[in-house]
């Protein structure tokens, strides 16, 4: 089965495969609609997860330590 990519405003990716593949088992589990209905409900929810800030390295700035030569 295929089903398009959602479209949205991206803010970060960061999630959105791990949304997408639950969403997909949880169809798979209950087997109570098509591949269809629940590919593109989890296709949807990946799309909302891009929408947030995941949660690496947003609102704090990265200190780099180096080491003297």
């Amino acid at each position: 089965f295929t089903i398009p990519a959602f479209p949205c405003d991206v803010v970060d990716s960061l999630g959105a495969g791990d949304t997408f593949i639950a969403g997909t088992l949880v169809g798979l589990l209950r087997s109570t609609e098509p591949p269809e209905a629940f590919l593109a409900a989890a296709a949807r929810a990946a799309a909302e997860t891009c929408g947030h800030f995941g949660a690496v390295g947003h609102g704090a700035p990265l200190k780099l330590h180096t080491t003297p030569t």
